[in-house]
């Protein structure tokens, strides 16, 4: 359901006092949601891991323990990162799912409680 042009009034008055008190905040907040960092993670995990796997090859090349070593933390990092940054995305997109269910159950429920009642005024 859109904002009334009032509550819009409103908004807009908050987000002001907010970005004269607090412009760091401000920039934090409205700057990226929070899908947008997520996925931006997600990216740097998967740059991380890519980065541990030319230090694998670099392993096979030279053959020295201590690289392969480097590679093998670095690709593991990197595969954790990307993986609990995928897991957040993907709670986050459920929630959002999941309220969109209810929003369309609650419309629904209304609907037929408005049904009824026209049903029981004739």
């Amino acid at each position: 359901m859109p904002l009334s042009d009032r509550e819009n009034q409103i908004l807009q008055d908050i987000e002001k006092q907010l970005s004269e008190q607090d412009p760091k905040l401000a920039d934090r907040v409205g700057g990226h949601s929070l899908r947008e960092e997520s996925v931006q993670k997600v990216k740097q995990g998967i740059a991380i891991f890519v980065a541990g796997f030319g230090l694998l090859i670099a392993f096979f090349v030279t053959v020295q323990m201590v690289l392969g070593v480097l590679a093998f933390l670095v690709m593991v990092a990197g595969a954790t990162h990307t993986f609990q940054n995928l897991k957040r995305l993907l709670a986050d997109q459920k929630v959002q799912a999941d309220s969109s269910e209810v929003s369309l159950l609650s419309r629904v429920e209304h609907r037929i409680r408005d049904m009824r009642r026209r049903d029981e005024a004739d």
